[in-house]
């Protein structure tokens, strides 16, 4: 592998931690509405705990991050090592191939 398939590799595990990060915050904020931690009370709380709502916002970012990461791996690698066609190559990627009847038409 070159060291562009392992910064690849890297930016898809860093989505996947992003994922689990999002997920967390999500069961943070479900744990925090429905009353299963009563942590409001004690004195040594953070705003963490008084305000549930601020999960979301930590959701919403980690999981746009996510998505980047995951999906945007092959763009970012492109962007970081300079390839001057990794604009192509993105274009390419989503065209479908022409079938073989019809590259034998336009013969």
């Amino acid at each position: 592998m070159k060291s562009q398939d392992w910064f690849g590799l890297g930016v898809r595990f860093v989505g996947l931690w992003c994922v689990l990060q999002s997920i967390q915050h999500a069961l943070l904020f479900l744990d925090l509405r429905l009353g299963f931690s009563q942590m409001r009370g004690a004195s040594y709380t953070t705003s963490e705990y008084s305000n549930p709502i601020g999960h979301v916002m930590y959701v919403a970012g980690y999981g746009a991050m996510a998505v980047y990461f995951l999906l945007g791996a092959d763009h970012l690698t492109g962007m970081t090592y300079g390839r001057p066609d990794w604009k192509e190559i993105e274009a390419d990627k989503y065209e479908p191939a022409p079938r073989e009847s019809e590259a034998a038409e336009q013969e």
